[in-house]
């Protein structure tokens, strides 16, 4: 079987065409029977629904009359939830692909999640508020928290917890079960720059986050961050990454010692051609120098360094789960 999994694997990444702006936000859902889904938002306005192995399109979220900003998929792929320049969150059933609530944004929305138990939806924005709403019983929100400044970027936590990141670069935590009360700030000395993606890590097998945390990119950087059980913020690692803007997005592989990261605009000066700014994919190995890991440019007994990095895009998987693709059927909707 593993064997025929590698024959399966292209050469070349996929390509998943649709989207006519810049997509900003990307969410898989768990591994389901019917197989892994995943969400796109765009600046287009027409978020789309996408088979997780093949990136095969299923179906648009038709509603939107300004750019999405953020959207975001629950576990068992049923439901997504987007939000938009349009000033609202909409929530959307992802078997029919039909509207199943809209929920008021109060101003530009950045950023929406499900709470970890994915009875409540939580957004965030221009408005400065973290906004509480049910699913069960649309309506207004069920609580409004004071958000010192904008909102970037929301994680919701397996503790209850939520962390947003902001346009200045700061991290907060907040328990909802607490009303919404702020439980730590978190600024680190030397990045500059806003909260582009922010994003739970779950317990890994290695690495600095084998108790799980956040993964957030701050300009230029990466970091690793810890989370204890009061919801207290620090610093595990952090990356510094080759580009010359921004890191757009992060991701960090289940070993915990391998983290995937991409930028765009400006990446480097040298990869700009004829006016065009090319994307990048990086991969970062950690190493642990306590373990007799090589590279590390004499970092603190027992932490990490990110020793090397690759370009290049790796290849998605081939197409495994045409049967389900078919199985959800999108209401009026066309590629």
């Amino acid at each position: 079987a593993s064997a025929m999994a590698a024959a399966a694997i292209p050469d070349a990444p996929v390509v998943c065409p649709g989207h006519t702006r810049p997509i900003s936000e990307i969410c898989f859902s768990d591994v389901t029977p019917e197989g892994v889904f995943f969400v796109a938002g765009s600046v287009d306005q027409k978020p789309m629904l996408r088979e997780g192995r093949s990136g095969d399109w299923i179906g648009t979220f038709d509603g939107h009359t300004g750019a999405v900003w953020s959207a975001k998929m629950n576990k068992a792929a049923t439901h997504c939830v987007t939000g938009s320049a349009d000033f609202s969150i909409r929530l959307w059933d992802a078997i029919k692909g039909v509207q199943s609530a809209a929920f008021a944004g109060g101003h530009v929305v950045k950023a929406v999640t499900f709470s970890h138990d994915e009875k409540t939806i939580i957004g965030g924005g221009y408005s400065k508020q973290l906004m509480v709403f049910s699913v069960s019983r649309p309506g207004a929100p069920v609580l409004t928290v004071p958000h010192p400044t904008r909102i970037r970027k929301l994680a919701a936590l397996p503790s209850g917890f939520v962390a947003t990141g902001d346009e200045e670069g700061t991290l907060r935590m907040f328990s909802l079960e607490a009303g919404g009360k702020q439980l730590d700030e978190l600024r680190v000395d030397g990045i500059i720059g806003e909260v582009h993606d922010l994003t739970v890590v779950k317990p890994t097998d290695g690495g600095p986050l084998t108790s799980g945390g956040l993964l957030a990119c701050v300009g230029r950087w990466v970091l690793l961050l810890r989370v204890t059980e009061e919801g207290k913020l620090s610093v595990a690692h952090k990356i510094r990454t080759p580009f010359l803007a921004r890191v757009d997005s992060a991701s960090i592989h289940q070993d915990g010692l391998h983290v995937v990261l991409g930028g765009g605009d400006a990446a480097s000066a040298a990869t700009t051609k004829g006016g065009v700014a090319s994307l990048y994919v990086f991969l970062v190995k950690l190493v642990n120098p306590a373990a007799g890991g090589a590279g590390a440019a004499s970092p603190a007994k027992g932490s990490y360094a990110a020793t090397a990095t690759a370009a290049g895009a790796p290849p998605a998987a081939a197409a495994e789960a045409a049967a389900s693709v078919k199985r959800r059927a999108f209401v009026g909707c066309e590629l």
